[in-house]
């Protein structure tokens, strides 16, 4: 299927071939993985839920880390505070979906689709983004340390409180001064040439360190 130009629209998948499932299959898989979590790994079933249309899902809050998720089809999918954490999302179409509050440390997101995705103070340290898309997504307050951000192109992005520690945003394109005034970031946050970046207040980064130390 052709990709439409208009990047602000949520597009059709380009993986056509999706499973259906319910709305009680899904609990019951939601209710198995974190089973599965909660007794490290001796109960319950790791969710499978790779290649599932679950477009417009209420998913708020679900416990979802190291799940199958890749080429999900996510789209304006309610995921308010999920986690996520090092889940598989590769390819996943999250355009429209609301990740405000969402834990994905070390989520694989790699091609995934994120435009015009709410990930305001969501968590996605370590997370892997090569290839996702991003035109359009909401980063305000969003955790985006520990990410390679190389040669990404961030014209038009609001980056608002974003932490950057850690990140490396060398050779990033369309990225300003002004933008990352907005932003935070620690000694190890690699910049373009030229740019600089103000320290991350003390009490968030012990918020971050405690965070990783949880993962």
């Amino acid at each position: 299927m052709a990709e439409s130009t208009d990047e602000s629209t949520c597009q059709e998948p380009e993986e056509t071939e999706l499973r259906e499932i319910t709305t009680e299959e899904l609990k019951s898989i939601l209710e198995a993985h974190r089973l599965w979590g909660d007794t490290d790994e001796t109960e319950g079933a790791r969710a499978d839920l790779g290649y599932v249309n679950l477009e417009g899902a209420s998913l708020e809050g679900a416990h979802l880390a190291y799940a199958d998720l890749q080429g999900t089809d996510l789209r304006r999918a309610k995921i308010q505070a999920a986690e996520l954490d090092a889940a598989d999302l590769r390819g996943a179409n999250l355009q429209g979906a609301d990740l405000h509050k969402a834990s994905l440390k070390g989520a694989f997101l790699e091609k995934a689709d994120l435009r015009n995705a709410d990930l305001a103070e969501a968590n996605l340290y370590g997370a892997h983004l090569d290839e996702t898309k991003l035109n359009a997504a909401i980063l305000n307050g969003a955790n985006l340390g520990g990410t390679k951000l190389q040669g990404r192109n961030f014209v038009g992005f609001n980056l608002e409180d974003v932490d950057f520690q850690k990140a490396d945003l060398r050779n990033a394109k369309n990225l300003t001064q002004e933008q990352l005034d907005r932003a935070c970031g620690d000694e190890h946050t690699r910049l373009p040439d030229g740019l600089t970046i103000k320290p991350c207040k003390q009490e968030k980064s012990d918020k971050k360190k405690e965070s990783e130390e949880k993962k």
